[in-house]
């Protein structure tokens, strides 16, 4: 199984604080930490299809196979949502892994974006 992450790449020029840069790295860190999480729900919603899928009794062809595989891809993929929209409300997506950019010259009330 293949999968791609695709974040933002930054390349700051001369004038860009040290401190930004840094505060830059860890928030892009932190986030394909985040990310990496959900490719892990992803993998194992795939391998939990697949074993699935092997174990299923045979059935008719055609229209009954077909059915009988939906089902179950629709049931593998709404177990993965569940577990991505918990880990989404456990971390606020993200917030408490500090998933967000902080500018390190600005204070911001709260302490979050």
């Amino acid at each position: 199984m293949s999968v791609t992450v695709t974040l933002t790449r930054w390349i700051p020029d001369l004038t860009v604080s040290p401190k930004l840069i840094q505060s830059w790295n860890e928030f892009i860190a932190e986030l394909t930490g985040h990310e990496a999480r959900h490719v892990q729900f992803a993998r194992k919603a795939a391998d939990e299809g697949l074993r699935r899928l092997q174990s299923m009794p045979g059935c008719a062809a055609g229209s009954e196979a077909k059915q009988a595989v939906q089902a179950l891809v629709n049931e593998v993929t709404e177990e993965l949502r569940v577990q991505e929209r918990e880990q989404d409300r456990q971390t606020r997506h993200g917030h408490t892994q500090s998933t967000f950019l902080r500018h390190p010259e600005r204070s911001v009330s709260g302490g979050e974006p």
